[in-house]
């Protein structure tokens, strides 16, 4: 996927691609060690996948949201 070099810039995109790198990191380890994780463990980890996702979607919106502002409310 291609951004924009002035969105890439933007303090919401870095921190959704920063949680996006977290959500990967969790879901390798979940992978690597699951058969040795319990039901608590793995029901704390899939909470915060579901968590960082959220941010990280709630970041894009944001910077959909300032590239519509900067180009005059067009879509």
């Amino acid at each position: 996927m291609k951004w924009n070099n002035a969105i890439t810039k933007l303090p919401q995109f870095k921190a959704a691609m920063q949680r996006v790198s977290q959500i990967e990191c969790l879901l390798l380890a979940v992978e690597f060690a699951s058969d040795q994780l319990d039901v608590t463990v793995m029901e704390g980890a899939i909470g915060g996948i579901r968590s960082l996702a959220g941010s990280a979607y709630r970041d894009l919106e944001r910077v959909q949201e300032t590239e519509s502002e900067s180009r005059g409310g067009q879509a």
